[in-house]
């Protein structure tokens, strides 16, 4: 084993800790697009409230992490996407986020492609923050946390311990998916 292998063993937990956020997160969506206003209450979500913003009507006022506002997305192309795009076919991105959060953290957690499944979060995370980023603070950085931990692990091939890469990678040592 070499010492940048050795190395990678230390960053485990992160693997894991993002492979069961993933889990998660493509459990609750699945269960909360399973119910009966599921699908309208995120096609007003995505296409009226992310897209064009909303005021908020508070007992009480207005901070940081409560705000009464959700502003308009700054990002146009993002604004467009969500309108025209998602919101009207809302039921094939209901299927398809939460089975793509799903894969993606099986697969970390299995250590199967690790290296496409840490670039798959990646990219996942980046729709969510220029989706839903500019709502709250909180969605900003938890999402860009979460996009540097799999970055990291993508750098690292974490995959190569504990887990289907290892024995992939000795079978197919050309391949750099793992």
């Amino acid at each position: 084993m070499s010492a940048s292998d050795k190395n990678t063993w230390y960053i485990l937990p992160a693997r894991f800790m993002l492979a069961f956020i993933w889990i998660m997160g493509g459990s609750l969506n699945l269960m909360d697009m399973s119910t009966p206003d599921g699908p309208e209450r995120y096609r007003t979500l995505l296409g009226e409230v992310w897209a064009d913003g909303l005021k908020i009507d508070l007992s009480v006022p207005s901070t940081l992490y409560v705000p009464d506002t959700i502003p308009a997305n700054p990002i146009p192309f993002a604004r467009t996407i969500l309108k025209d795009i998602v919101a009207p076919n809302i039921e094939i991105f209901l299927l398809m986020a939460p089975l793509t959060e799903l894969l993606i953290g099986i697969a970390l957690l299995l250590g199967f492609m690790t290296r496409l499944s840490t670039l798959g979060a990646a990219l996942m995370n980046l729709t969510i923050l220029l989706a839903s980023g500019h709502t709250h603070p909180g969605i900003l950085r938890v999402n860009l946390l979460m996009m540097a931990v799999a970055i990291t692990l993508f750098l690292s091939r974490t995959g190569r311990h504990f887990g289907i890469d290892k024995f992939l990678s000795e079978k197919y040592p050309n391949i750099p998916l793992w």
